[in-house]
């Protein structure tokens, strides 16, 4: 098969293709084709000559057909052949690369590459033909960056271009000769505004020497290495000390034929820590500004960022307002910048997250909460009066017609009940809290931390009342005031000093809240309590014998609940003497009380079971129980007689008779009862 012209073709244009073959009579020759998409070879539908006798043998003839088909997108990669019948043959496959039209789509006057080959190149008209095959001389190929035919064999430099972080690294400039011979390579610096070369370094040889020279002061050495295999080569490295703002240029490296190649460095600026300044006191209600500062390069930005806490992330504020921007200092290559944010701060907002951030090179600050003290820690308060700060005891509020928050001196802390910032370090007090049964002996103890004092006062709370108890002196006179003290004591435990109060045989009613009193102002309270004894004589009564289905009552007999620290009966139940034993759930009737003052209740309670089912109850065993005291009485078995025994018994009893049982007899027929139950 022959086809004019070559395999390579251009897209919508009409090829002839012409097969050519020696058939029997009666035969055959056609174009047959396979899509990239085809797996079997089908004939083509194109445009088709009759066949042409070119020789007549009488027994065989040689024909040739001519196939006239347009060269469409969708035949690209295709592979045609020529087939025969009579005898059945085929030619070779050509395959066909259909060169876009596209590629002319942007009026051009200069040549491309031919997107198949190498050795031709494409020139573009906007004129018909838009799109014209060319082929370079024998041995040559195409560049494009030259746009023309080269020598491929012929040397070639190239730049490698990079980016260096400013002030961290080295600059290195690398020229790379591919192949070819050389005598000089120079490597330049060129000026973006006026073009200007300057000469950084030469590399030279005469084939057998190589010398490096060096002719700018920031030029820090000059090396020439072989490159490894399949590259092969050399390469010419040129090292600037330290890399500047002003290294960021365009360099070229320059063959002694002429030959050259250029590329861009690029000096980025290095991530710098970004400052957040936001004031530490936010009042509800006044406007609130936050100021962020970073080092960006000319493309980069300060932000502000709010914490966002359904994704996780800091996403862009919608709190704050940019409001100004200042570039502060900087160079061709960065600035630093101050940018300001404000907002009215509103209480909801207490405890929102914010950040600032630089976007190139991308840096953030510390993370900074907003504080807001509310306007109500003012509320009711004389003009002119002193509250603790609501976030810090470093701090406290004057209120007024505007609040203002002051600092205490440093080592200071501030106390409200003094109203004054003290010494954290000096003497203190803390009252310990202590528990003891009636009738035990009870120590209320003031725990001194070290340093000095003159006096400590114990002192109840009764309502709004002190009532004093001790006052305790440093010269060991300690003053006893109530009449329930039984001693005192100091005692040293660590570093603090306990200072004990004894009372003998408590009741409740020395229980309470107890304060202990520094004579510099300072003071602690804690609470006291006392717990009432269970009663010995406690129990569970009136689990009387009842027909199945009727009401019945569990009594609790004498007692004991702590009334002063709010005790409670349960009644609990369990199918076994030894439990466990839960609760019932019933609620308890007072049917007598016995005794009753502040400290304690005795009485006898009532359980009431609303229906006795006997299937649910038979057997159960009740015990009675108190939290405060904690007491649980022995417990105590209810046994049921089962109606529909009882009903039947009675049919051959006289009517007199059938309404009263004896103890034993009931427990014999219950007894009988539950073994006819159990009897299969």
């Amino acid at each position: 098969m022959t086809s004019e012209p070559t395999s390579y073709v251009i897209e919508n244009t009409k090829t002839t293709l012409t097969c050519q073959a020696t058939i029997e009579s009666g035969g055959d020759v056609y174009l047959v084709s396979k899509s990239q998409s085809e797996s079997d070879f089908v004939r083509m539908p194109n445009l088709s000559s009759d066949p042409e006798t070119l020789i007549d043998g009488g027994c065989y003839t040689v024909v040739s057909r001519t196939t006239i088909v347009t060269m469409e997108t969708a035949l690209n990669g295709s592979h045609v052949r020529c087939q025969s019948e009579k005898p059945d043959g085929a030619s070779d496959e050509h395959k066909i690369l259909i060169i876009p039209e596209s590629l002319c789509a942007v009026s051009t006057t200069k040549p491309i590459p031919h997107p198949y080959d190498a050795s031709m190149y494409i020139e573009c008209s906007n004129q018909e033909p838009r799109l014209t095959v060319r082929a370079c001389s024998q041995g040559f190929v195409f560049d494009a960056e030259k746009v023309d035919c080269v020598d491929p064999y012929a040397a070639t430099v190239s730049f490698e271009p990079a980016n260096f972080v400013e002030g961290s690294e080295n600059v290195e400039l690398v020229c790379s000769l591919t192949k070819g011979s050389y005598s000089s390579v120079k490597l330049l610096k060129i000026d973006t505004a006026s073009s200007r070369e300057t000469l950084l370094a030469t590399f030279t040889s005469d084939g057998r020497n190589a010398v490096e020279t060096i002719t700018m002061p920031r030029v820090k050495t000059a090396t020439r290495t072989s490159l490894p295999a399949p590259a092969m080569g050399l390469e010419f490295k040129t090292t600037l000390d330290g890399a500047l703002c002003s290294d960021g240029a365009r360099y070229l490296c320059r063959h002694n034929s002429g030959q050259t190649s250029s590329g861009s460095v690029k000096i980025l600026v290095p991530a710098s820590p970004v400052e957040i300044t936001l004031g530490d006191d936010i009042i509800e209600g006044q406007t609130t500004e936050v100021n962020c500062t970073g080092t960006v390069d000319g493309s980069g930005s300060v932000v502000l960022k709010q914490y966002d806490q359904n994704s996780g992330n800091f996403v862009d504020s919608l709190l704050f307002t940019e409001t100004s921007t200042q570039n502060i200092s900087g160079d061709q290559c960065k600035s630093t910048v101050t940018t300001g944010f404000s907002a009215d701060m509103e209480l909801n907002r207490n405890g929102s997250k914010v950040r600032c951030e630089t976007t190139s090179p991308v840096s953030v600050s510390t993370t900074r909460e907003l504080v807001i003290v509310p306007v109500s820690v003012c509320e009711q308060k004389i003009p002119g009066s002193s509250v603790l700060h609501p976030y810090s005891s470093l701090k406290y509020i004057i209120c007024g017609p505007t609040i203002t928050v002051h600092l205490c001196e440093v080592g200071l802390v501030w106390r409200q009940e003094l109203e004054s910032c003290i010494d954290p370090g000096a003497s203190g007090v803390t009252m310990l809290s202590a528990t003891a049964n009636e009738g035990e002996r009870l120590e209320v103890t003031c725990s001194l931390t070290p340093g000095s004092y003159a006096s400590i006062g114990v002192y109840r709370l009764v309502g709004d009342t002190e009532q004093p108890i001790v006052i305790f002196f440093r010269n060991g006179t300690d003053a006893i005031l109530s009449e329930r003290v039984t001693s005192t004591v100091r005692r040293l435990v660590g570093s603090a000093t306990h200072m004990v109060t004894l009372l003998d045989q408590v009741s409740c009613t020395v229980a309470g809240e107890y304060v202990c009193k520094h004579d510099n102002g300072q003071q602690h309270s804690a609470e006291i309590k006392v717990f009432a004894l269970p009663s010995g004589s406690s129990k569970v009564d009136n689990i009387e014998v009842q027909v199945g289905g009727s009401q019945s009552t569990v009594r609790c007999i004498s007692i004991v609940v702590d009334k002063a620290n709010k005790g409670r009966a349960t009644l609990s139940t369990s199918m076994s003497v030894n439990g466990p034993f839960t609760n019932s759930g019933l609620e308890p009737t007072v049917s007598l009380v016995k005794s009753e003052d502040q400290c304690e209740t005795t009485a006898d309670l009532n359980f009431t079971i609303p229906t006795v089912d006997f299937d649910t109850w038979n057997g159960t065993y009740f015990r009675c129980n108190t939290d405060l005291p904690a007491m649980a009485t022995q417990p105590e078995q209810m046994i049921l007689i089962d109606r529909a025994y009882l009903s039947s018994s009675s049919s051959s009893s006289s009517s007199s008779s059938s309404s009263s049982y004896s103890w034993s007899s009931l427990y014999h027929m219950m007894h009988i009862t539950k073994e006819s139950r159990e009897m299969p």
